[in-house]
């Protein structure tokens, strides 16, 4: 997914280790021109062009499927997983004994044209023009002139008729081969000269998987040989048997084979393999990370398939997220906006097909999740909705994303609810969530931000949902920022007498159990929120700091009784904000802070010297440098030197 819940939540770890970034791989594919029909020269000019943008095409598969080799082989961590001896090693077995010298004359047998040419290491090669002959008298013939004795005891009656016409192919092949006609199967029991050759019926006693999967193996290779489509069926799966292997350079080498053979072929049957041919390669490519290769043969398959070709919408998937690990392994925003275009022609491509309702509600989800990461949020919401309006339950995390979509849209009215809900269910369910414990972590932070988003701003029920957050999720990723709201809330409570009374109500309700007198919890709550802020980077503290210090100087403001305290916790909090050297906007609002703090509580000399420190920044901002002449002017007036008043006013503090 690339998958940021929020800004807030850390970025999505890759485990997977990536080998380097490869070049792009031009031109992609176009579909195929046909020209009118009469036009020859029209024609003819098509066709030279196509074989030229297809041999284009080639030239550029063939530079992924070699730099794939050269990864492989460079890197030790993909070792066993396609490299080239790993892909050979079932081909070699078929031919084991096809380059030992041999060894003496050929022996020829007296009923049929079958000969064994004996070979130094044990073996045979078996030359035969055998056509319909009774099975038996074939496989004994065969097994008399290699030399090797014969049980067939456990056959039940005959076989009918068979035909092998092979040449110079080892005996244990030619033997398979001859024996499958029939559906039986043949293995070697005993060694050295104890050895012998005994055939079975599989419905009576079933072979080994190997060496079911070895004749297999023999009989496509055979196929293979044939002409027509069902000699690249057989290609195919041959490729299909070494994938299923992990053999994934074998596989790639046998589909980029086919494909470069049979790429311009008119037969239907034919070019069906070719693109299951070129689709297995992009997916090994993909199995081997080398995510811009595997992209650029699915984004070429996609050019050339056909809006019916039944693996139209796999493959668009597939694509995307090729792009989108892509994406992820290189930072490349581009990639993410290849992945967010994909799933579009996804839609526009195949949404009306109802074979693809499946493949279609994954692509929705996925580009939902994408538009929400990319910063546009009116598009996910529409794809997110109509996933969930299709699909028969929604798990949490579609439902938070939906309403994530919502916040940003500024709906906080519709979010919160969905947030509250979701909420609910983790508190029912936490060991059963369906969704990672960020998710209702961030459900929490938001159900306050969705308080503060009212008109006018409900501080003390966005302050409680915070603590309860706090409370509940003390190390998610967005702790910080619940912190700093925290102390954000209890400086705008400070500001109103109604905000004020409601938070002493609710003090003494079972949302807060504590016998003490609300003045004493808040201060209480207060000490332990600038206690927890100590582990957190120097930016988080300040802000923690700054919003703690407006709290303390609206109760100052407040009350005379404890001004004195007040403002000297106050002018505390605003000098350790300025000493954690906070952006420039965040330290000019604690200088000001600072300033009007200390005229209230008489200590007129730090006052007048921040104002001046202040004034003299020429990096400061216009508003803040009219606050300060502000905050300087009415100190002067209030103690009756007006001309010195009217200059400040003006900003002269000379």
């Amino acid at each position: 997914m690339i998958r940021a819940l929020v800004p807030l939540l850390a970025a999505l770890a890759l485990g997977a280790e990536d080998l380097a970034p490869q070049p792009a791989l031009p031109p992609e594919s176009k579909p195929l021109m046909l020209a009118p029909a009469g036009d020859a020269p029209r024609a003819r000019d098509l066709h030279q062009a196509e074989r030229a943008r297809l041999g284009d095409d080639l030239d550029a598969l063939k530079r992924a499927v070699a730099r794939v080799r050269a990864a492989l082989a460079a890197d030790p961590a993909h070792a066993g997983h396609g490299r080239d001896d790993d892909g050979a090693s079932d081909h070699a077995a078929l031919a084991d004994h096809g380059d030992a010298p041999a060894a003496g004359e050929a022996r020829a047998s007296a009923l049929f044209a079958l000969t064994a040419q004996p070979l130094a290491d044990g073996g045979a090669l078996i030359t035969a023009d055998v056509r319909q002959e009774r099975l038996e008298r074939i496989y004994r013939d065969l097994a008399q002139l290699v030399g090797m004795p014969l049980d067939d005891s456990r056959l039940m009656g005959t076989h009918g008729l068979a035909s092998l016409r092979v040449v110079d192919l080892p005996w244990q092949d030619a033997l398979d081969r001859l024996l499958g006609q029939a559906g039986l199967y043949w293995r070697q029991e005993g060694e050295g000269a104890a050895a012998k050759i005994v055939v079975l019926d599989p419905g009576l006693e079933r072979p080994e998987t190997p060496r079911l999967e070895k004749l297999a193996y023999h009989a496509l290779s055979a196929a293979a040989q044939s002409d027509g489509a069902i000699a690249v069926e057989a290609q195919f799966r041959i490729g299909e048997h070494d994938a299923r292997a992990s053999r994934r350079f074998a596989a790639i080498r046998t589909w980029h084979s086919l494909v470069e053979r049979h790429i311009g072929s008119k037969d239907p049957r034919i070019n069906a393999w070719v693109m299951k041919a070129l689709s297995g390669v992009a997916e090994q490519m993909a199995a081997l990370e080398r995510h811009q290769d595997a992209k650029a043969v699915y984004v070429d398959w996609l050019g050339r398939a056909r809006n019916d070709d039944p693996a139209l919408a796999t493959v668009h998937l597939a694509c995307a997220e090729q792009s989108l690990a892509l994406a992820r392994a290189t930072d490349d925003l581009s990639s993410l906006d290849d992945a967010i275009d994909t799933l579009h022609q996804l839609l526009e491509r195949c949404a009306d097909q109802p074979r693809w309702t499946t493949e279609i509600a994954r692509g929705r989800l996925l580009l939902g999740e994408l538009l929400l990461d990319a910063g546009r949020p009116r598009e996910a919401a529409v794809h997110l909705e109509r996933f969930a309006a299709s699909a028969a339950t929604v798990d949490d995390q579609v439902s938070f994303w939906i309403a994530e979509c919502d916040v940003a849209l500024d709906r906080h009215a519709k979010a919160a609810p969905a947030y509250e809900e979701l909420l609910a269910r983790w508190r029912r369910r936490r060991a059963d969530a369906t969704a990672d414990e960020s998710v209702y972590a961030t459900a929490a932070f938001r159900i306050g931000q969705c308080r503060l988003a009212e008109s006018p701003p409900r501080h003390v029920p966005a302050l409680f949902a915070f603590l309860r957050a706090q409370q509940e999720f003390p190390d998610s990723p967005v702790e910080a920022e619940v912190l700093v709201n925290i102390a954000r809330c209890y400086s705008e409570i400070e500001r109103e007498d109604d905000s004020i009374a409601a938070l002493w109500d609710l003090l003494q309700t079972d949302a807060v159990v504590d016998p003490r007198p609300g003045r004493l919890q808040l201060d209480q709550l207060l000490g332990d929120l600038e206690g927890r802020i100590a582990a957190y980077p120097g930016p988080v503290r300040a802000r923690v700091l700054f919003h703690i210090a407006q709290a303390n100087w609206r109760a100052a403001v407040r009350d005379r009784a404890e001004r004195e305290r007040l403002v000297g916790e106050a002018v505390h909090r605003y000098e350790r904000v300025i000493a954690e050297d906070p952006p420039a906007e965040l330290a000019a609002a604690a200088r000001l802070g600072l300033a009007r703090v200390a005229f209230l509580g008489g200590q007129d000399e730090l006052g007048e010297r921040t104002i001046r420190e202040l004034m003299a920044d020429r990096g400061l901002g216009a508003r803040d440098r009219d606050l300060a002449a502000q905050l300087m002017g009415n100190h002067y007036r209030a103690q009756g030197k007006l001309r010195e008043a009217i200059a400040a006013y003006a900003g002269d503090l000379e």
